[in-house]
């Protein structure tokens, strides 16, 4: 969407609201907007989108030559093309005012309209081969008529913006993964809706770790939570980190551990599934309990690197790997995957055991009274000795209120 409005601004006929955003924000010719200082830093939501977009955008923007009044050779990538360095011919033709596609060339005389050819200077013998290959990168870039205008272009293919390509430039950037895999595994083994969206932002490199706040201009000690002895960035916290791999191996142990952990989080999603010790066609049930702990062992890790942060609370490795196996535990229930006991080995039956998962031939069950474990909660402990009757919470509040407001009721 960013992208799609800065071509807007410059576009041959731009629209009354891009007219708006251009002198709102944008400082310069209309065609050269997007190189000049912005006129306001702090803008609503449209304009950050086109702030985040402008980078990228700014990669496949060029010139298209009409009458070449507005191109600078020097500076201007025209064509898709960017003239090579030539410093000496440069500050020769520069000191002459020879600068743009309209000094260099001819036109013709009876045809005024029409383009006769490069109008270059005599140089010195030193320079001449600078000249040359000044000659050989203006191949094809002439201007067309007198009368036509310089236009932005974009992309490689029709020379106007289009999502599509836009979209396609963007996923050969750096943080978006080319295996098609990655999103694969990421959203069809599905959890809850706030961790699939959050081990997205993280396939995205995109958490507020200590790394990505910096690039923000946040400034701190941004050592990692877990081990304080390391720089906070996603690859140590999910990954290299002590404290996480002790959690990783407590889930694990059950299983035999023997797990190598990927050099990536997109690594992750494409290689999960051939790190397990065994068969998982046609056992439904533990191929999907064992896809959902990446996106669990991470939140979990990410719960306790914020609790350490905001709370000043710590907890050690076990407890986290009971939290998360609980987790897995309540939402595999709730999926109600059938989990065939035949199927099962030895291993297995004692890692469904510490989920409280009953193994049989029918959807799995879980026991309310262990979720506990994931709750941590007295609270939730007392809910769960009154469940046979009904509770009614309501929260309330009043101006100049001393004192506690709502509370709860049995039915």
């Amino acid at each position: 969407m960013g992208a799609k409005l800065l071509w807007n601004l410059i576009a041959p006929k731009p629209s009354w609201c891009s007219k708006v955003l251009k002198a709102k924000y944008f400082s310069g010719l209309r065609l050269r907007c997007l190189d000049g200082e912005h006129v306001n830093q702090k803008g609503t939501s449209i304009y950050n989108v086109c702030l985040k977009a402008l980078p990228t955008f700014k990669e496949e923007l060029y010139w298209v030559p009409g009458n070449g009044k507005l191109i600078n050779i020097w500076h201007d990538k025209i064509l898709g093309k960017d003239l090579p360095q030539i410093p000496c011919l440069q500050e020769r033709l520069t000191v002459q005012g020879m600068n743009t596609l309209w000094d260099l060339s001819n036109w013709e005389t009876e045809m005024p309209n029409r383009w006769a050819g490069w109008n270059m200077p005599d140089c010195p013998p030193k320079i001449n081969a600078e000249l040359k290959i000044l000659t050989n990168h203006l191949a094809g870039l002439a201007p067309v008529a007198k009368f036509k205008k310089d236009r932005g272009g974009w992309g490689r293919y029709t020379g106007n913006y289009s999502a599509a390509e836009g979209y396609q430039r963007y996923a050969a950037s750096y943080n978006v993964p080319a295996n098609p895999r990655v999103w694969k595994n990421l959203w069809n083994c599905s959890t809850l809706p706030k961790i699939d969206m959050f081990s997205w932002s993280l396939t995205h490199e995109r958490i507020l770790t200590g790394e990505n706040l910096q690039k923000r201009g946040i400034t701190g000690p941004f050592r990692c939570p877990l081990c304080i002895e390391a720089a906070e960035n996603i690859s140590h916290l999910f990954l290299k980190c002590p404290y996480t791999i002790s959690v990783w191996e407590d889930v694990l142990k059950l299983l035999g551990g023997g797990v190598r952990l990927p050099d990536t989080i997109q690594d992750w999603f494409t290689s999960w599934e051939k790190q397990y010790h065994g068969e998982l066609i046609q056992k439904n049930g533990i191929r999907d309990c064992w896809l959902k702990l990446p996106k669990l062992i991470c939140w979990g890790i990410w719960n306790e690197r914020n609790h350490r942060i905001f709370q000043e609370k710590a907890q050690p490795a076990w407890k986290i790997a009971s939290k998360v196996n609980a987790l897995l535990g309540e939402i595999v229930s709730i999926s109600k995957i059938p989990i065939n006991k035949g199927t099962l080995t030895e291993k297995e039956g004692n890692w469904m055991k510490s989920l409280k998962i009953m193994a049989v031939n029918e959807a799995a069950a879980i026991k309310m009274e262990e979720w506990d474990i994931r709750m941590d909660c007295d609270q939730f402990e007392s809910w769960l000795k009154e469940k046979k009757t009904f509770k009614l919470f309501f929260d309330g509040a009043s101006k100049g209120n001393p004192g506690k407001a709502g509370g709860w009721s049995h039915y």
